[in-house]
């Protein structure tokens, strides 16, 4: 609700709507309460921004809109460097001890939707291409994917290193 009221004024001040465009945007605060609170405080100013840019760029002479379109690039790069930290963290907790955590942890990467799709790809390279490649984390993030990205085909968890880290790449480099 904070967000969605710091864009209608900052729409509404039509007076000063051009000047600190940017600023207003990026001046998001959200209480950080818990641990989520960095994914939603990103998420939250990179969705601002897109809205911004979409209801305010043909009203912003060049110079702003190139501050807002620097903005939404800054939040998109902050949310996904948020949601590579949150997968890390929710991929420790797929194979350990307790089964609410597990539970826990799948509901939240399937929450994340699409998004969570590349940061688990950059953790199945890693426990692939790991020292001691454990097979269960390998399992659980693959049965993860095939549900959030059914079409990622191809992959042997029985074949060798190289040639399942081919195919990671694979998936990681196509659109």
């Amino acid at each position: 609700r904070h967000v969605q009221c710091r864009l209608v004024h900052g729409q509404r001040r039509q007076g000063h709507r051009a000047l600190g465009v940017r600023q207003r945007v990026a001046d998001v605060h959200l209480p950080r309460a818990h641990d989520g609170a960095e994914v939603a405080h990103v998420h939250a100013v990179h969705l601002l921004a897109a809205q911004a840019v979409e209801k305010l760029a043909g009203r912003l002479d060049d110079q702003q809109r190139k501050a807002l379109a620097e903005t939404l690039r800054e939040a998109t790069e902050g949310r996904r460097r948020a949601d590579e930290r949150k997968v890390a963290s929710l991929v420790g907790q797929l194979v350990g001890e307790d089964d609410s955590a597990r539970r826990a942890a799948e509901v939240a990467l399937r929450a994340m939707g699409k998004r969570a799709i590349r940061p688990l790809l950059m953790e199945l390279q890693k426990v692939v291409a790991g020292e001691k490649p454990n097979a269960d984390t390998e399992k659980a993030i693959l049965a993860l994917l095939n549900k959030l990205a059914p079409g990622l085909t191809g992959y042997d968890p029985s074949a060798p290193v190289d040639t399942k880290l081919r195919v990671i790449e694979g998936w990681l480099n196509s659109p």
